[in-house]
């Protein structure tokens, strides 16, 4: 089976935490896999939403430190992809990468949507900081490098990253987003702006590790009806498609 046929997705909290947002998301990978035919495997790694959020807040409450904190956060990762899992039972639950690995290997006519839980690996490999500046957006490029996968996909409830007038960026270098956030030329929200769900840039080390792996990484927004993210992979009109691809 060709890396062609095979996509890493990372899936937000304000995705996988809305039942509306996750069932959109997953019906859309079920379409481009089982109807269209367009990929064969997804692998999802979900973030920690809620959960990580929860021991954010205990960690600053109660300092658990950074090696406790970062492994509970990867923990809360683990646990959303079991309940995702139980959600859409049709999905093939993964906790250890030698099984995912044969999974992806194996010449199987039929497509499967794998969800993966990364503690147990990321504890053994152990290459990532322990901080809370790494996300699981940095733990999906992560992964999608040892995967041997060249794009991941990050899908959240925004459309992609947003410069300061307010206009879509399709296709950004690392050093030029990095160059915009220093120079504050991003779309400057705040908590009470109607278009808070408009731009979150990827966490900063994320950008280290496009350039590292030379990766590519596309934002798309699996929120509610949009669609989006079958018309990212189905339509071959850019201009129907709504996205951000960060390139190294």
């Amino acid at each position: 089976m060709s890396n062609k046929d095979i996509i890493l997705v990372k899936l937000g909290g304000a995705i996988i935490e809305h039942e509306n947002n996750l069932t959109s998301s997953i019906s859309q990978f079920q379409t481009l896999i089982f109807k269209k035919n367009i990929i064969k495997k997804v692998i999802i790694i979900p973030g920690g939403g809620n959960y990580a959020n929860f021991i954010r807040h205990i960690d600053k409450k109660s300092h658990l430190g950074d090696d406790l904190a970062h492994w509970e956060a990867i923990l809360a990762m683990n646990w959303n992809a079991f309940n995702i899992h139980n959600k859409f039972r049709n999905t093939n639950l993964i906790s250890e990468f030698s099984s995912l690995q044969k999974t992806l290997k194996a010449n199987s006519e039929s497509g499967e949507i794998i969800i993966f839980q990364p503690f147990a690996y990321l504890k053994y490999k152990d290459e990532l900081p322990h901080r809370w500046t790494i996300t699981s957006d940095s733990i999906a490029l992560y992964i999608a490098n040892k995967c041997s996968l060249h794009i991941c996909y990050l899908i959240k409830d925004v459309d992609g990253i947003f410069d300061k007038n307010f206009e879509l960026i399709k296709t950004i270098t690392t050093q030029e987003l990095r160059k915009l956030k220093q120079h504050n030329l991003l779309a400057n929200l705040n908590e009470t702006d109607e278009n808070i769900k408009l731009s979150r840039p990827i966490d900063q080390y994320s950008l280290e590790l496009i350039d590292k792996y030379q990766l590519e990484c596309v934002f798309l927004n699996g929120s509610g009806d949009k669609n989006n993210i079958l018309k990212y992979f189905s339509s071959s009109s850019e201009n129907k498609k709504k996205f951000t691809r960060i390139i190294y």
